[in-house]
């Protein structure tokens, strides 16, 4: 006969057999077929093994469980002279799955032949144990209805109290799944600033997943058909430990974005899939969540290699994941409203600048070259990227002021009076209150304001010296000085490089910055000489008749 492997108990059910123990009771759990599943006693209890080594017991135990299938509270069966089982159901979902035994043992008991033989197959001297089995006031016949309405109350209870406890558990399980979902959409959500670049924030909020969930490595993958963003390393970007080249994630998000017919998370096993068996060594499960916002498919969030004993994945982590796609959605979809309108700002920007600059044509493209050299600067003094970009704006506008000087000023052929030059200063000023009430101009308008000032303190408007001078303003001035000299003009012509950069160094600590000087010198001019020959041939071969009248 195959052996039935018995399980130790919890410690419910222990607290439970020391309580019956403590009536004289034993009690054990067997399956509905009656087989023994729990016994809660140790090897060395030797009352116990009486009953668990004996195959006489096992096999009368199981023929009385077979009777107690048609009751739920069935009567107390004496299944050996002097011994009786209290039978009391286990229930799991309304359904009996096994049965709780409490064994009680008569006077009887030991003067039976059976009880001999369970002896010798608990290999126990007869004599002994009949005297220390005698030596404890044993119930009567009569008493073992009684006490079974003991057992099977006490049963009930714990039954009752495991479950509460399960319910607890259970409702722990969720909430701290529950937790760690709002914990992550709380650090996802409020990382969500629309001036981060699209990258940071991806890779960010995955490295954030990985966190929470047990995946060792994933990563971001975008709909090249759909999302068109600036900033290239959003496209396809990995976080975590073990993640596989770029080559191979790229083959990896392609394929599940074809694969992605509906919204719905994709669970692949590589070395079950054959779509995906040239990916099992990257590791496995697959989960991948659609990136989306309504109908659009914008790209894949991929979490890869769960960690654990338990490779399967969960429905919390699908969850997790999921909510993670979601708001990465979101983003992507302000993201690209965001730099639609911020191309749409920048592009208003140029042409009103463009449309500044050409009242006179000797200054055309001026404000654009001169927003490419204090950009160009501001990156190779080690600005970051947000206010290189400020500092570009900044370079745009610096010259807006002039659309309040007279045109008849600004385009006159010769040396200006010092009426006319006192007009001219006061561009700075008058571009400032053009400007100082559009909210997205704010931090640059001390570029606007102060782009004519010297380091030495006698610019102008307000006279400022060394590191009063704003930072975008001591830039700015390199810039627009340099253009200046460069160009061509009425009453000159441009100047060579080397004769400009000469200049520039000479002014070192005078006019500018003198930090500022040899990173300005050391500049790729070659964009800044095609914005120059552009201007040139505009000017010479303009279809428009735009500069018809003006100084020449």
């Amino acid at each position: 006969m195959k052996s039935t492997q018995v399980q130790p108990a919890t410690r419910g059910q222990l607290d439970l057999s020391d309580r019956l123990r403590a009536a004289d009771v034993l009690w054990l759990e067997c399956d509905a077929r009656g087989s023994i599943i729990r016994w809660p006693w140790p090897a060395g209890d030797w009352e116990a093994s009486i009953f668990s080594r004996g195959a006489l017991f096992r096999k009368s135990l199981r023929r009385a469980v077979q009777d107690f299938k048609d009751s739920a509270e069935p009567d107390p069966v004496e299944v050996i002279p002097g011994c009786w089982i209290i039978g009391s159901p286990i229930m799991h979902r309304r359904r009996c799955s096994g049965w709780g035994i409490g064994l009680v043992i008569t006077d009887e008991f030991t003067r039976s032949e059976q009880f001999q033989s369970l002896c010798h197959a608990a290999e126990l001297d007869v004599a002994i144990t009949r005297h220390l089995l005698m030596e404890v006031r044993r119930p009567a016949a009569c008493e073992v209805p009684r006490i079974a309405t003991l057992v099977r109350i006490l049963h009930q209870q714990d039954m009752s109290h495991s479950r509460s406890r399960n319910d607890v558990e259970e409702m722990g399980r969720h909430l701290s799944a529950s937790y760690e979902e709002m914990h992550l959409l709380y650090t996802v959500i409020s990382s969500m600033s629309f001036n981060e670049k699209p990258s940071v924030f991806l890779a960010g909020a995955a490295t954030e997943l990985l966190d929470t969930t047990p995946f060792c490595w994933g990563g971001v993958i975008l709909n090249d058909d759909i999302i068109n963003l600036a900033d290239d390393r959003a496209r396809l970007l990995q976080v975590g430990d073990g993640h596989p080249g770029d080559d191979v994630f790229e083959d990896l998000g392609l394929q599940l974005l074809a694969t992605a017919d509906s919204m719905e998370p994709l669970i692949i096993d590589p070395s079950r899939d054959s779509d995906f068996e040239r990916f099992s060594t990257i590791g496995g499960p697959i989960l991948a969540c659609p990136i989306r916002r309504e109908d659009k498919l914008l790209g894949m969030l991929v979490t890869v290699d769960k960690d654990g004993e338990d490779a399967s994945v969960s429905s919390i982590e699908t969850k997790l994941v999921g909510a993670t796609a979601d708001h990465m959605g979101i983003f992507l979809e302000n993201a690209m409203l965001y730099q639609d309108l911020d191309a749409m700002f920048l592009g208003m920007l140029q042409a009103i600048t463009s449309t500044i600059d050409a009242k006179d044509p000797y200054t055309r493209g001026h404000s654009q070259r001169v927003a490419l050299l204090s950009r160009d600067l501001a990156h190779a003094i080690g600005l970051s990227e947000e206010e290189v970009k400020r500092v570009h704006i900044a370079g745009l506008v610096h010259d807006v002021g002039k659309i309040g000087i007279p045109e008849a000023v600004l385009c006159k052929p010769g040396q200006l009076t010092d009426q006319e030059y006192r007009l001219v200063q006061e561009h700075p000023e008058i571009g400032y209150r053009i400007l100082k009430d559009i909210p997205q101009l704010r931090d640059v308008l001390t570029g606007v304001l102060h782009h004519h000032e010297r380091w030495d303190g006698a610019g102008y408007p307000s006279g400022l010296a060394g590191r009063q001078i704003p930072l975008f303003a001591r830039l700015i001035a390199l810039a627009d000085t340099f253009d200046a000299m460069s160009s061509d003009r009425t009453y000159r012509g441009g100047r060579s490089r080397d004769e400009v950069l000469a200049e520039i160094s000479r002014c070192r600590g005078a006019q500018f910055d003198p930090e500022f000087v040899d990173a300005f010198c050391q500049l790729d001019f070659t964009e800044f000489d095609r914005l120059i020959s552009q201007a040139q041939e505009g000017t010479e071969h303009d279809p428009s008749g735009l500069f018809e009248g003006s100084r020449s």
